[in-house]
């Protein structure tokens, strides 16, 4: 499991070892396309932990180093996993580098997402998945109001090799 402290507030976003195992599964080599998703959590005052990454789908769009998802199909998640008790809390992605940074492209997605959805979230999860090893591999940033705020992953349990 890798938790990631959000600043000062005195909460952590979960990822565990069910959920790694599902990124290390995507990672995407050099000539694949990007996958992606959603994210859904289970929020208490303190955790926000991670259940489940949805995607990629066939309905997506992807090339080497663009990722579109099926927006129609993205509501439809949101609505089974909210009526499961699950809350949309960002979006995932893959990269073909090592340690992977947002593009201007991501950070332009989740900006309009942030600003146009229904929600009562501070911020949006943005995940990036590379192919260097957890939690070097991952890019985890909140978007909020102010931009995107890049987190620093603790390892608190071992989740096996890459």
């Amino acid at each position: 499991m890798i938790r990631y402290d959000i600043a000062k507030s005195g909460q952590s976003i979960i990822l565990t070892d069910t959920i790694l195992e599902q990124f290390k599964r995507q990672k995407q080599k050099w000539w694949q396309s990007e996958r992606g998703g959603q994210l859904f959590a289970s929020l208490s005052v303190d955790v926000v932990e991670i259940q489940l990454a949805t995607g990629p789908r066939p309905t997506d769009r992807r090339t080497r180093c663009s990722y579109l998802p099926d927006r129609l199909s993205e509501q439809q998640e949101i609505d089974a996993c909210f009526s499961k008790g699950l809350h949309f809390v960002g979006d995932w992605h893959t990269h073909s580098s090592k340690q992977p940074v947002p593009s201007q492209a991501d950070l332009r997605v989740t900006r309009s997402i942030f600003q146009s959805s229904t929600h009562q979230l501070n911020a949006f999860v943005l995940l990036i998945v590379g192919q260097a090893s957890f939690p070097e591999g991952l890019f985890v940033g909140l978007f909020d109001h102010l931009g995107m705020h890049k987190l620093t992953g603790l390892v608190v349990e071992s989740f096996g090799k890459d």
